[in-house]
């Protein structure tokens, strides 16, 4: 045998203990949260890139508008599995504002890789798909930073019990009859 497991300077039992706390249950943990947020955001890059490629080259859309579109699709991808998984807490309690914020975060960070193809293909030369490589890793970043800090954060002061009191709170004044 070329090594042994004994010689690693990981153990697979670690790994396996580790394994749950990284991909199961809920977690305010920041680097956890990167974690699940980095493959969430592999899933949805997939996604945009494998759209830009076939509508750029299988249905010959304008590589910009090819980009937009598939751009959506990983953001809708992304929203989908980030709010049911990665983030647990919510700053906002009304998930239609949730909803809207998040797509109006994503149509920023729309434009940041727009103007990241466009600088980068038409001005700098570099084929399309190297360049949104590069536009998706500055996005990424932005899309982690702006969701967490304006979405998924409670307020300083503001506790997941004293939430949880304010909605039932709500939830019975708008179930007793109004005088």
């Amino acid at each position: 045998m070329l090594f042994q497991l004994e010689s690693l300077p990981w153990r697979p039992r670690k790994v396996t203990r580790i394994l749950p706390t990284l991909l199961q249950g809920e977690t305010d943990n920041t680097l956890i949260q990167l974690f699940r947020y980095t493959l969430v955001g592999g899933m949805a890059f997939v996604i945009d890139f494998g759209s830009l490629f076939c509508l750029t080259e299988f249905f010959h859309v304008h590589y910009l508008a090819s980009a937009a579109l598939a751009f959506t699709l990983g953001v809708v991808t992304n929203y989908s599995i980030s709010v049911a998984w990665v983030f647990d807490k919510r700053a906002v309690r009304n998930s239609w504002v949730e909803l809207f914020i998040f797509a109006l975060l994503g149509v920023m960070g729309l434009g940041l890789n727009q103007l990241l193809m466009y600088v980068l293909t038409d001005l700098a030369g570099l084929y399309y798909l190297l360049s949104k490589i590069i536009s998706t890793g500055v996005t990424y970043v932005w899309n982690f930073v702006s969701r967490k800090v304006i979405l998924f954060t409670l307020p300083p002061g503001e506790h997941e019990d004293t939430r949880a009191e304010v909605d039932r709170a709500a939830a019975r004044a708008e179930l007793s009859p109004v005088e």
